[in-house]
């Protein structure tokens, strides 16, 4: 069932409520999409609202592309952030720090339903920026804006997502070169164990058989090498 399928719906119910004369259904379909299209603006203004001409400027910047990289801002923003490594860790700073730098309120998301900040955002993600930039001008600032604000919350929880992973990802090394040192050091120290039992089973031989304790010890091994 569409928005404005619902609509017409809640619109009979309130006339029959109030008990307001049904007029054809197709006026009542005219007024539904006229009071879709309102909330549509009202949605957007409340995200548009407050951008002065300068972030304007730059939000059309996004649309744009660099002749260099060969791609508009917007698309570099949109790149996956790839596998949790330092050098993706700091390309998902250097996009927040990016969208920071806009000055962007987010407080107009007070107001807003996050269900239809998604649905825009989306619109953001999928929509290619030549298409985002005949939207008109309302429509264009509004998805730029949901998909910034959106996108920038979604940076901070990848960026820490990619940070437990890589911290996580260091113990495991390290907990590793533990246990391999361990197993190196313990083999080393058993043997030398082992050897000093030898060495004290020959001491005490030899002065219970009243035997040299020099000639004991290089039994077991040579003077130099103990």
């Amino acid at each position: 069932m569409t928005c404005v399928t619902k609509l017409v719906e809640a619109l009979i119910e309130e006339m029959r409520r109030t008990k307001i004369i049904i007029p054809a259904i197709s006026t009542v379909e005219k007024l539904a999409w006229e009071t879709r299209r309102r909330a549509q603006n009202q949605f957007y203004l409340s995200l548009t609202k407050r951008l002065t001409t300068i972030q304007k400027k730059e939000l059309d910047g996004l649309l744009v592309i660099n002749v260099e990289k060969n791609r508009t801002p917007l698309v570099w923003l949109r790149q996956p952030p790839g596998v949790a490594n330092p050098k993706n860790f700091l390309k998902i700073l250097d996009k927040f720090e990016f969208i920071r730098d806009l000055n962007l309120d987010s407080s107009c998301l007070a107001k807003v339903h996050h269900n239809r900040l998604v649905q825009l955002t989306r619109i953001g993600v999928k929509t290619t920026p030549a298409h985002i930039a005949r939207l008109d001008e309302l429509r264009r600032y509004a998805t730029l804006v949901a998909f910034l604000l959106e996108t920038s919350a979604i940076f901070v929880d990848t960026a820490i997502s990619m940070h437990d992973k890589m911290i996580g990802k260091l113990f495991r090394r390290s907990e590793n070169q533990r246990n391999q040192n361990f197993q190196h050091d313990g083999k080393a120290i058993n043997e030398k164990v082992r050897l000093y039992a030898d060495i004290g089973d020959a001491l005490i031989n030899a002065r219970e058989g009243e035997g040299d304790a020099y000639a004991a010890i290089e039994s077991v091994l040579s003077w130099d090498i103990f």
